[in-house]
């Protein structure tokens, strides 16, 4: 009975998918705002804390080893999921207006995962820690 209920509980055991950035291929530009607000990790994918976009980011940003954050290597900075920022934002899609995914993907050189929320996507930047 006991290897019965054993079986089961794995059964229904949910596997945590680590989010990676998704990093533009390229140097690119375009408006910009001033961002404040926070990054999470939301099943699989990094998204901005307020409004649950998409993020892309600048090459050469990375996971923490720790996979609680990233890090920004503009600024030196390591930005914890959760941590209020600040920084450079860039809205492409906003409530499914905007760029299209497909036009988003081939300017920037990324594939957004299909896991990934489509509808609203944000280009951040130069990340840092606001300190209260």
């Amino acid at each position: 009975m006991m290897l019965a209920i054993r079986m089961t509980l794995s059964g229904c055991a949910t596997v945590m998918v680590e989010a990676q950035p998704i990093k533009i291929d390229r140097d690119a530009f375009g408006g910009q705002a001033l961002f404040h607000g926070s990054i999470e990790s939301i099943d699989g994918s990094i998204v901005t804390g307020r409004g649950n976009s998409t993020v892309l980011f600048d090459q050469g940003v990375t996971l923490l080893p720790a996979g609680d954050g990233v890090f920004d290597p503009a600024t030196g900075n390591s930005i914890r999921f959760g941590e209020r920022i600040r920084g450079g934002t860039a809205v492409l899609r906003e409530a499914g207006q905007g760029w299209p995914i497909h036009d988003i993907e081939r300017f920037y050189g990324v594939t957004i995962p299909a896991t990934c929320r489509k509808s609203d996507a944000a280009r951040l930047q130069h990340m840092e820690p606001v300190q209260e």
